[in-house]
């Protein structure tokens, strides 16, 4: 299972293609995992947002015990609350697994 999670994060980080000095975005990061792979592999600033208490305590201290704090931050947020606005002048891009999924057209029409 945790070759499955390494190479799900490796596809995913192929897949947004980050660049040294990049500002990304990560919707609903659960347990970190991603968060920390990231910061151990890629130097970029990851902003991580969840709305689940349990899940942030954990991110947040597994990214500590991992001396990441600077590169990666973990905020207990709805994603409602993250403007998209932010999103466009803040990142270069950025990833989600669930969340965007109920959000459909309606939130990305230009």
């Amino acid at each position: 299972l945790e070759a499955a999670q390494i190479n799900k994060y490796k596809k995913l980080s192929f897949l947004a293609k980050p660049k040294p000095g990049d500002r990304m975005l990560e919707i609903g990061c659960g347990w970190g995992g991603f968060a920390e792979y990231v910061g151990k592999n890629y130097d970029i600033k990851l902003d991580c947002i969840t709305i689940s208490q349990k899940q942030y305590e954990y991110a947040k201290e597994r990214i500590f015990k991992n001396g990441l704090n600077e590169k990666v931050n973990i905020k207990m947020q709805d994603l409602l609350y993250t403007a998209f606005h932010w999103i466009k002048t803040r990142t270069d891009g950025y990833r989600q697994s669930k969340e965007m999924d109920w959000c459909g057209p309606i939130m990305f029409q230009t």
